[in-house]
């Protein structure tokens, strides 16, 4: 499976319901550049400073190979899982494995929940 990195765009909590994605791609560099222009255009803040001063400290710590990804505010990056054909064989011994592990264990059910209703 390979890794693809979202940039999304969020409130000052990063709360999931104010997010919007802005960028997908499976491609490190590409997310620092979109970051970097995220920053530089005051969308987002980057150690508490945005658009040419966190801009600068940003590409900064990009290039020192230091993460950047904690000390975005308005915004953050989610890794996702990228599914091709060629997983697809994996994908299916996880779906068996899965479904033969609940065969095979029986699941308590707790009927006294119901006679109290």
């Amino acid at each position: 499976m390979k890794n693809i990195y979202l940039l999304k765009s969020c409130n000052e909590w990063k709360e999931h319901s104010s997010s919007k994605v802005i960028l997908a791609t499976s491609d490190k560099q590409a997310l620092a550049v979109a970051t970097a222009g995220e920053i530089l255009l005051g969308n987002m803040e980057y150690k508490g400073l945005c658009n040419d001063a966190g801009y600068f400290q940003f590409a900064d710590d990009v290039k020192n190979g230091l993460n950047y990804e904690d000390n975005l505010k308005y915004g953050y990056i989610e890794e996702v899982d990228c599914l091709s054909k060629e997983d697809t064989e994996e994908l299916r011994v996880r779906y068996d494995t899965a479904i033969d592990a609940f065969e095979h264990n029986e699941i308590e059910v707790d009927d006294q929940d119901d006679e109290e209703m």
